[in-house]
């Protein structure tokens, strides 16, 4: 069956030889990933039918493979090939990482009901300098006409040990989650509001908006189920009610913000230490990951 759990992609070993008193490295064949075969357009595996490897944060760095599927190379002559449907008018965001600074490259083909498909982008450094020793391929794509297209990935002249690859190929905008982040700290719950500071940026993507929100409850010592809680950012604040998670008025808020946490016990008679973890959904613009941004001209 051609689609595996994720686990099953495995990284390449690399075995020591020693020959006539020479040591040389050569570089063991890497299990092929479940999408195999599919080396041309004609064979191209569904896009859609390779699992996401992670649609939720829950934790710092979460968001290098936010929303990526992923595969590999198997060997220096294997080329991978993705058929996926694109709509005339969505932009979508087009992406290769996970390749360090190989001159590996991608290719967007419209399906030609003629025949052999026709290239509308390359991120071959030969054909567009930019992406010269660049740590990810990706570009930005508005189809005019509705249809089959095919993401092509080739590691060109640049095959080597870490062929592991992520890759996204879809619309720019996106709708993700957030569950039981922590917030690194804490109060102690009293009838006043007690406050302490988070700063999600280091954990969202840079243009995230909040669906919902909401603030899970961590007692770690006492108990309150009356807890009155604070969200405050940009001058605003957002409340829940008594006892419950969700925080109102919140949706269309940038979640990637530095955020105040407050709390108090309503009743003023319990306490304890509390703190809040963070769980919601969110929409945001997929984009190049923190330090791998490159001038296409946009």
């Amino acid at each position: 069956m051609r689609r595996k759990l994720l686990s099953t992609i495995m990284a390449m070993a690399v075995m020591t030889i020693t020959v006539s008193g020479t040591t040389t490295q050569t570089h063991a064949a890497i299990t092929p990933d479940p999408w195999e075969n599919n080396e041309t357009w004609e064979d191209a595996y569904p896009y859609d039918l390779v699992p996401v490897v992670r649609d939720t944060i829950t934790k710092r760095y979460d968001t290098y493979d936010l929303g990526m599927r992923t595969a590999n190379l198997d060997s220096a002559d294997d080329v991978d090939w993705y058929e996926v449907s694109l709509v005339a008018g969505t932009r979508y965001f087009v992406d290769l990482r996970n390749i360090g600074a190989k001159n590996w490259y991608t290719e967007l083909y419209k399906a030609n009901p003629q025949g052999e498909p026709s290239r509308v982008y390359t991120t071959d450094h030969r054909v567009n300098p930019v992406y010269k020793d660049a740590r990810e391929r990706y570009f930005y794509y508005t189809p005019t006409t509705t249809g089959t297209y095919y993401f092509k990935v080739t590691s060109g002249d640049a095959w080597g040990e870490q062929m592991n690859y992520f890759f996204y190929v879809g619309p720019e905008e996106q709708t993700f989650y957030i569950s039981n982040l922590p917030t690194e700290n804490y109060i102690q719950i009293s009838e006043t509001y007690k406050s302490y500071t988070f700063d999600l940026r280091n954990y969202v993507p840079a243009e995230s908006t909040i669906v919902n929100l909401s603030l899970d409850d961590r007692m770690i010592t006492g108990y309150c189920p009356n807890l009155d809680k604070r969200l405050t950012a940009g001058g605003r604040s957002y409340y829940n009610y008594t006892g419950g998670t969700e925080m109102r008025n919140i949706r269309g808020v940038k979640l990637g913000q530095l955020w105040t946490i407050s709390a108090k016990c309503s009743s003023g008679s319990h306490s304890g230490e509390w703190s809040a973890r963070i769980s919601g959904e969110f929409t945001c613009k997929m984009k190049p990951y923190t330090g791998n941004e490159l001038n296409l001209g946009e």
